[in-house]
């Protein structure tokens, strides 16, 4: 990794090119060392007491633990960071875009709704076991928490002196129409283990920010690092700083549009810790976190996509339709039936499916760039519409007008015309009004969402 040539000095914050410099001797006593360790928060951790033995290797190891650096990764690696959708937000915080007396098309604008410490808190504490790498509140916001426990620990006997423990949470918030991102850290729960930890020593988090790629560009900065005493952390125990998504990646080879200049990121966050051993020092590593930034907001117009120029990527959308909003009632049951009652539509053959579900392994992806295949779709689906309806699919009783509404959307990848095996599609002669007003909400959330080309979302009814 390429070293800056300054250093950027802040109150509690240090920033350089190569991680955290020790600033520093561990202030323990002389026959003492330290050391950390990450716990999950949904652990019942039993409460450390004086004599226990703890992490034998502390003692008489012959090498230090790492920091965590960047490296090289293989083509295919780079292909998987690259992938989206790989796993999906959170549906408890996706907002509601219909059934409500605001306008819904302005409603959706998860960019501004970031992720907040208690949030994170509250999900890690709640979490299944063993608990996910990061929780993402919405493509834009997410988070990693976990116990972090200091420990002293007599040096000749490898058994605990003292030590305290806090719950830690990371925040990654994209910024609005910017290709930044604001950090924070946030410690809370101070809780004394056992004995009397002195509070002069020192502990650092810092995270690193590089393209996966060694050969394309860093952040600005590279790292940053919060560094203070545990009696300063007490006191003020929640840090922010903005990072900028600087450069450009090289160009995939399966990149779907090389003029977007999809650009890819890794946050790696660690604690760090001086155990009082020379040249020993202690790095407890958080999960690595991948982002994707690009050009598409300005290069080809914000209702293709808006929010952030960047986003988690590898967070699937997910594009929330209610039964109780009676301006798309007609639409929503037809989606619902396409999914759990698919004989009940048409082609309507038995042992198919949609895909798109939420909660399903398949996911629609968008489709945008061409023109053709969107069309291709309609006229699939239209055709389905008149050979199973009849000419005067659009005649309505009440004097109002059909539409042919069809699912998988037409504007995925997964529309009726590439229909295949036992993935199917579905299509319903209903109100034109109702099948515009989710057509506008679905425009709306893929923009918002930051949904580009061939990204991925489910689709999920309440």
């Amino acid at each position: 990794m390429r070293r800056l040539l300054s250093r950027v000095l802040i109150p509690g914050l240090v920033m350089t090119g190569v991680g955290v410099t020790s600033e520093a001797a561990a202030l323990t006593d002389a026959g003492s060392v330290t050391n950390l360790t990450s716990l999950p928060m949904n652990a019942q951790v039993e409460p450390l007491s004086i004599g226990t033995p703890v992490r034998p290797d502390i003692h008489g190891r012959s090498t230090p633990s790492t920091r965590p650096e960047r490296r090289n990764h293989t083509p295919a690696e780079l292909a998987e960071i690259a992938r989206p959708g790989k796993t999906t937000v959170s549906a408890h915080h996706v907002r509601t875009q219909s059934g409500s007396s605001v306008d819904t098309l302005a409603e959706f604008s998860p960019i501004d709704d970031p992720v907040q410490p208690a949030e994170c808190k509250n999900f890690y504490e709640n979490a299944p076991s063993p608990p996910p790498d990061q929780w993402f509140k919405n493509r834009f916001n997410a988070c990693h928490g976990s116990i972090i426990q200091v420990r002293q620990i007599d040096r000749r006997t490898g058994l605990a002196i003292a030590g305290i423990q806090f719950k830690s949470v990371f925040l990654v918030s994209m910024a609005k129409n910017a290709r930044s991102a604001q950090l924070t850290l946030d410690m809370s729960e101070w809780y004394d283990v056992a004995g009397n930890f002195p509070g002069s020593q020192r502990v650092t988090f810092s995270v690193g920010c590089w393209d996966p790629n060694p050969a394309g560009p860093e952040c600005n900065p590279d790292t940053v690092s919060f560094s203070d005493t545990v009696d300063d952390w007490r006191a003020d125990s929640n840090r922010t700083v903005t990072v900028d998504f600087a450069g450009t990646s090289a160009p995939l080879p399966n990149d779907p549009v090389p003029t977007e200049k999809r650009s890819f990121y890794q946050l790696s966050p660690y604690y760090y810790l001086e155990t009082g051993i020379p040249r020993r020092n202690d790095f407890v590593p958080y999960p690595d976190f991948h982002l994707r930034c690009d050009i598409a907001r300005t290069a080809v117009n914000p209702q293709y996509v808006r929010g952030s120029d960047c986003v988690f990527h590898e967070a699937s959308g997910i594009f929330q339709l209610s039964l109780s909003d009676t301006t798309t009632t007609e639409s929503v049951q037809f989606l619902k039936d396409a999914f759990d009652n698919i004989t009940s539509t048409k082609p309507g053959t038995p042992g198919t499916f949609v895909p798109g579900k939420y909660g399903t392994a398949h996911p629609l992806s968008r489709l945008y760039y061409d023109g053709p295949a969107r069309e291709a779709n309609r006229a699939k689906s239209i055709a389905t519409c008149v050979a199973a309806y009849g000419q005067n699919y659009t005649v309505r009783p009440d004097g109002r007008t059909n539409d042919c509404d069809e699912f998988p959307f037409a504007t995925t990848h997964q529309g009726s015309y590439t229909a295949t095996g036992n993935r199917s599609y579905a299509v319903r002669p209903l109100l034109s009004a109702h099948n515009a007003k989710v057509g506008s909400l679905l425009s709306n959330f893929v923009a918002a969402d930051h949904i580009l080309e061939e990204d991925t979302y489910h689709v999920l009814i309440n």
